[in-house]
């Protein structure tokens, strides 16, 4: 028997925002803030499927963010920090 959790079905930005989830003002335990290039090495590390690509920046899904800091950790321009 695995113990091991599914992974989380990735979710697209068009998704998130018609269902209106995504904003860092909506209750995400990290923040994405103007120095984000949109690279999108965070969207590929996140194993929670909780940041998606936006309009030249990424955004963040709300209630899927665990805070694992694994998208702080990774961002190459420090634009991710904890809210």
């Amino acid at each position: 028997m695995s113990l091991a959790r599914p992974a989380p079905k990735a979710i697209s930005a068009q998704t998130a925002h018609a269902a209106g989830t995504v904003g860092a003002d909506l209750g995400a335990p990290v923040r994405i803030d103007e120095l984000c290039t949109g690279c999108g090495a965070c969207i590929t590390t996140c194993p929670e499927s909780a940041l998606a690509p936006g309009a030249g920046r990424v955004l963040i899904v709300a209630g899927r963010c665990n805070l694992c800091s694994e998208c702080i950790e990774i961002c190459p321009s420090g634009a991710i920090s904890e809210t």
